[in-house]
């Protein structure tokens, strides 16, 4: 079973963009995302060491680049 670590949907319309980070039962990941008015959202599969880079590259944004 699939289970969800994070996910946003947008707060508004029938068919909000959402973003949703997930572990799989293998022991890899997927990134699921959709835009605004779509249907179908798109899917990526990631190792874990992927999503830790992705992870790292996020958190060096808000704690030691500009962001946040």
């Amino acid at each position: 079973m699939q289970h969800n670590i994070s996910a946003f949907t947008e707060p508004q319309g029938s068919c909000p963009g959402y973003v949703s980070v997930n572990r799989q039962p293998d022991g890899t990941y997927s990134i699921s995302v959709r835009s605004t008015g779509e249907q179908s959202p798109s899917t990526i599969n990631l190792t874990p060491q992927q999503l830790d880079r992705i992870g790292q590259d996020i958190y060096f944004l808000f704690h030691n680049g500009s962001g946040g």
